[in-house]
């Protein structure tokens, strides 16, 4: 069985829609910090690769929920979360931007 995880797209349950623009896109995946690391629970040490929350957080605010080092009433932290999907519009629009500028270089040199 293929695992899929589906969102509300059909353009009938939106509104406001407009084309993604600047300063998304190739500047916000310059602005991404991606990381190598392993988390704690995880006894093997496998090493992952994503983002810090509270990082993500500062460039795509949509794609995190919960606060840098936030706790709750007895001081027990209340983890982060982190959609990494969130992203993707702004990977797609960036590479339409490289292959522009590709684009425009390679016109450039004929």
């Amino acid at each position: 069985s293929q695992s899929r995880y589906n969102t509300s797209s059909d353009y009938r349950v939106k509104k406001d829609i407009a084309p993604l623009a600047e300063p998304n896109g190739l500047a916000v995946i310059k602005a991404l910090q991606p990381k190598t690391f392993s988390m704690i629970a995880d006894q093997s040490g496998t090493m992952r690769k994503g983002f810090l929350a509270h990082e993500f957080q500062e460039i795509l605010p949509s794609g995190v929920s919960g606060e840098k080092d936030g706790v709750d009433e007895n001081g027990k932290p209340i983890i982060q979360q982190l959609d990494q999907t969130t992203v993707i519009p702004d990977l797609v629009l960036a590479i339409q931007q490289l292959s522009a500028m590709v684009e425009a270089l390679m016109g450039e040199q004929e």
